[in-house]
């Protein structure tokens, strides 16, 4: 089955299988709040994960290629050109911009954790966006979990019993040149990494100029009741 065909399927799926309950509750007297962008992500536990990222707006093509692209080099492999369709959602609508793509990476089974970041990232000149995530197999989800802020950076997860979901809102008018904050990992430092680093090596040192100056502290006191 090709794959746009299959994403479309499981796409539906998705829909059928997050309960009404799962929707985060909108406040009284608010205003509307479209998603942006919505990606739809299909992991099967081998191979590459499929990914869709379908645009509310008007978008172009290079935009979209633009998109993938990031999103490939925050996972440190190399790009691939979207499978990109502009088709209406109904005859009286305008055609709906979606890409599509096989990238690794985007799905830890082993570790349970989802990565939204290099999505978010790409995306981040939008407010709101909607992630959906499908599996081929049980997945025993550990992160993201729950609602985070961190930053700019709200999230909810809303999972359910065939797929997890998340809003991601980021609040930053206009976008930003600057990254989003990560969705829960502790952020890398290498002054931090040095820092530790440094610290073992003078806590090693440490260690051994003690036992060695207990080792000759014990050498010159058997030396000495050698000598009475």
């Amino acid at each position: 089955m090709p794959l746009r065909r299959r994403l479309g399927l499981l796409c539906l799926l998705a829909a059928l299988a997050a309960p009404a309950a799962a929707q985060p509750p909108a406040p009284a007297n608010s205003v509307p709040d479209p998603v942006d962008a919505e990606v739809i992500i299909i992991s099967r536990g081998v191979g590459r994960d499929a990914i869709s990222i379908a645009y509310a707006g008007a978008v172009t093509d290079a935009q979209v290629e633009q998109d993938f692209a990031r999103v490939a080099a925050d996972l440190r492999t190399k790009p691939v050109p979207p499978q990109i369709k502009r088709d209406p959602p109904s005859p009286s609508l305008p055609p709906l911009v979606s890409g599509t793509a096989e990238l690794p990476g985007l799905v830890s089974w082993s570790n349970g954790v989802l990565n939204l970041d290099p999505v978010i990232n790409a995306l981040r000149r939008y407010r709101h966006l909607k992630f959906t995530f499908l599996f081929g197999g049980k997945f025993d989800l550990t992160w993201p979990v729950g609602e985070q802020k961190r930053g700019p950076v709200h999230l909810l997860a809303q999972p359910s019993r065939m797929a997890v979901a998340y809003d991601v809102w980021l609040d930053q008018p206009g976008g930003s040149a600057n990254r989003p904050p990560a969705t829960g990992q502790l952020p890398f430092s290498w002054p931090l990494v040095v820092g530790l680093a440094l610290g073992a090596v003078l806590l090693s040192g440490g260690i051994f100029y003690l036992v060695y100056v207990g080792s000759r502290q014990a050498g010159g006191a058997a030396r000495k009741r050698e000598g009475e």
